[in-house]
This record gives C-alpha cells, sequence and structure tokens, in this order.
C-alpha cells in the first residue's frame, strides 16, 4: 500500500492581544485591570500576564485599561 500523507502545517499562530497580528516574537508583560468578581459582587483589581507581538503593544494595552 502506498500511503500519502498532507503535508504538515504549523500550528496558528496565537494573535496579539492589542494589534491582532500573529505573535512571531513572544512578549509577555503583566496587566493591571480593573475586572469584575462575581463571588464578591464587585469591581476588584486584577493582574494578568498576557502575551503581545512587541514592548509597544503591551504598554499600548495597559494604558487602554488604565483609561
Amino acid at each position: 500500500m502506498n500511503e500519502t500523507t498532507a503535508p504538515t502545517q504549523a500550528a496558528p499562530q496565537k494573535p496579539c492581544r492589542y494589534c491582532g497580528k500573529p505573535i512571531e516574537t513572544l512578549a509577555q508583560r503583566e496587566i493591571i485591570y480593573r475586572g469584575y468578581d462575581p463571588q464578591q459582587r464587585k469591581q476588584v483589581v486584577k493582574k494578568e500576564r498576557m502575551d503581545f507581538c512587541s514592548p509597544q503593544c503591551g504598554g499600548n494595552y495597559q494604558m487602554g485599561c488604565e483609561g
């Protein structure tokens, strides 16, 4: 039997949380934002480590969270 295999495709890259471009070089940043806690039923300050395509996108996202 002669089996042919389909060419393997690279796993799809995650998009940048700010600009939407695929992340080629990873730039992680800890983002501090105001979120909602359903258990306490109020807004709380949250921290989350997010992936961006550049440090500039991470900085812009943080500034957007600050208003």
